[in-house]
């Protein structure tokens, strides 16, 4: 169970045979992206989705998340709404509610710092210790589609074909595997994961 967002601390009670994994991710504005390429639904949803994918290489299920803002001072009340809305969409479709967190004011640069909690059976998180020389390597997605989508925008190269909208969408909103890892993990046939979202 979990006490939420009110007190200085969420409060977590742990399941005897369980390991928690946690991860932490920043993403800084004008460094992991920029405002005119995202909407701030986008911009929530990315922060949240980076940690997602890092839970998901472990094989385990997230299931709580702590976000620190820094955003300018003239930051809209409208951008902020928005911005928790792509963050807490994700995170509740992963079963990884936002528990609580801080926010601050910036003077100038949006940052978003996320931690998420995961919980996977004792003894079955899957290392990137464990790839052996002549594993097979099983990729899931469309490798190089976010990268694609990066360039459309770094080089403004405008959106005419359905292809190209796709490209940004997946660079704007990446799919964290989640569900995929949880159940490859439980199929016993994998040595290791790693997350790729980080390029």
């Amino acid at each position: 169970g979990v006490e939420g967002i009110g007190d200085d601390c969420a409060v977590l009670h742990p399941q005897a045979g369980m390991e928690w994994v946690i991860t932490t991710d920043t993403q800084v504005e004008d460094v992991h992206f920029r405002r005119a390429w995202l909407t701030p639904y986008q911009i929530g949803w990315r922060a949240m989705a980076v940690n997602l994918s890092d839970i998901a290489a472990m094989g385990a299920q997230p299931f709580g998340a702590l976000a620190a803002l820094a955003l300018p001072v003239a930051t809209e009340a409208a951008f902020f709404d928005q911005l928790l809305d792509g963050l807490c969409d994700l995170g509740l479709h992963c079963q990884c509610p936002l528990i609580g967190g801080n926010l601050a004011r910036d003077p100038a640069h949006l940052s978003l710092t996320l931690t998420v909690l995961g919980h996977v059976p004792s003894g079955q998180s899957v290392l990137r210790g464990g790839a052996r020389a002549g594993d097979e390597i099983w990729v899931s997605g469309q490798l190089g589609g976010a990268a694609a989508g990066l360039r459309t925008l770094l080089h403004t190269i405008p959106l005419v074909d359905p292809d190209r909208i796709a490209l940004r969408r997946q660079y704007a909103q990446p799919q964290p595997r989640v569900r995929e890892a949880i159940f490859l993990r439980a199929s016993g046939c994998l040595t290791s994961m790693i997350d790729l979202s980080d390029g």
